[in-house]
């Protein structure tokens, strides 16, 4: 430890004698007052800065005996009077005294048939408050039972089943709601309330099994069919997008969500003739979605579809060239360096490749034709590259304003950035993929958040 910490430790250590000699006097004084409440009170605050004060030990002991046989005295005065309620929390706090004086290694006397009378009174008391929560649980007065069961389980956790009808006043509740919610159909409602039964208690009553009837009647089944393109040479984009789309979709991981595979998908369209051009509408769609046996149909088309590479723009820029020459100093007659600069010419290039895709897609139900999300979602993204060739040293460097030699700055810096940035274009195809992924992602993400405000 540092010398500091050493200093610091010192501190604490005086301080807290110090107080503990403060409170020792002051216990002193209301004791010969004959004030041995407040004095106990003082003599314990003496121990807890510093164990080893005898002063508040010795006190302690003499003046914490009086107040708990106070405490002990109302406690049974209680009990004999068959009020119970005060008996239980007297005798609480009681312990809670005792306790308190017992960390510190100060013994007290403590009678042990009290232990009998208490015993005695929680019995009669938790029992009536057993009674009346038991009734107002039976009344489906829930709040009054678990306010009752709840003061139980702190003087007793063990009596009797308290525990399990505490959990039952909060757990029920939500177990009626839900069958409410099934009643009249409201399933994914019925499922969020089984669901917190679930979370608090697994086994509760059939609960599990409630929790699924409502998943399977509120659960969507989803086909993805295949994606329709403007474009005849870009065939392989619609299959791709497709694709990300499926994959969004399972990423989803919703209870309600159920996609069809799609191989399956493929088979059925092809058997029942379905071309892609027939997909296009509300009632087609419907179709396909009931010989798919699914409630729902994702259909979409790619409306524009648009890559290329610019061409690469040249142009002449004015700068100068930075150089050295010795020059003579007449008056020491030594040569020194002098920086001069030339007029140049120099290259700049400017070049930038695109792809832009928009993806519109539809949701329509089986059952009724009614579009249940519908949106165009647009992405685009591209590379361009910007350089300067310069056959010197790009530090030599130095633009041009205005006919004069720009030395420092901004305009500076970027001139020299400009010399040593990257002259190649990233290829078109590298951003295909990604905009693909983006635009089934979008998908996904609305979908999601559509089922997740109580369902599609």
């Amino acid at each position: 430890m540092s010398c500091r910490g050493i200093l610091f430790v010192l501190l604490i250590s005086v301080c807290s004698c110090t107080g503990s000699r403060y409170y020792a006097r002051q216990g002193e004084k209301m004791e010969q007052l004959g004030m041995y409440d407040e004095a106990a009170r003082f003599y314990l605050q003496s121990v807890q800065r510093n164990r080893d004060n005898i002063k508040g030990r010795v006190g302690l002991k003499t003046n914490g005996q009086k107040v708990l046989d106070d405490m002990l005295a109302e406690f049974y005065q209680a009990h004999a009077m068959e009020d119970h309620k005060k008996a239980v929390y007297s005798y609480l706090e009681c312990q809670k005294y005792l306790e308190q004086v017992e960390y510190l290694q100060i013994k007290l006397n403590y009678p042990s048939y009290y232990k009998d009378y208490f015993e005695a009174s929680k019995e009669i008391y938790l029992t009536e408050v057993y009674e009346k929560g038991n009734q107002s649980y039976q009344q489906q007065d829930y709040k009054t039972a678990e306010s009752l069961f709840s003061e139980i389980i702190k003087i007793d956790k063990d009596f009797k089943n308290a525990k399990d009808l505490h959990r039952s006043t909060v757990i029920e509740p939500l177990y009626e709601e839900g069958q409410k919610a099934l009643q009249s159909k409201d399933y994914r409602l019925a499922y969020d309330y089984f669901d917190q039964v679930i979370k608090k208690d697994r086994n509760y009553k059939d609960a599990l099994d409630l929790r699924e009837k409502a998943r399977i009647e509120s659960q969507v089944t989803i086909a993805v069919m295949p994606i329709q393109s403007a474009y005849s040479g870009e065939a392989g984009i619609s299959a791709k997008l497709q694709a990300y789309v499926l994959e969004q979709l399972t990423n989803i991981n919703s209870p309600f969500i159920r996609l069809v595979d799609r191989e399956n998908t493929d088979r059925i369209i092809q058997e029942q003739k379905l071309g892609l051009s027939g997909v296009v509408d509300e009632s087609t769609a419907a179709q396909a979605g009931k010989l798919l046996g699914v409630k729902a149909v994702l259909v979409g088309k790619i409306v524009e579809y648009n890559k290329g590479v610019n061409r690469l723009q040249r142009y002449k820029k004015q700068g100068y060239e930075s150089y050295v020459v010795k020059v003579l100093d007449p008056a020491t007659k030594t040569y020194r360096n002098e920086v001069r600069y030339r007029h140049i010419t120099y290259d700049e290039y400017y070049q930038s490749n695109y792809i832009n895709i928009t993806y519109q897609y539809q949701l329509i139900s089986s059952e009724t034709g009614q579009i249940l999300q519908s949106d165009i979602i647009n992405l685009k993204d591209g590379d361009e590259v910007n350089y300067v060739t310069y056959s010197g040293d790009p530090r030599n460097l130095y633009p041009n304003k205005n006919g004069q030699v720009v030395t420092f700055g901004s305009e500076k810096s970027r001139l020299q950035q400009l010399c040593t940035s990257r002259r190649q274009l990233q290829p078109v195809e590298e951003f295909e993929d990604s905009l693909l992924k983006q635009a089934a992602k979008k998908v996904a993400s609305r979908i999601k958040e559509a089922d997740e405000k109580r369902g599609l």
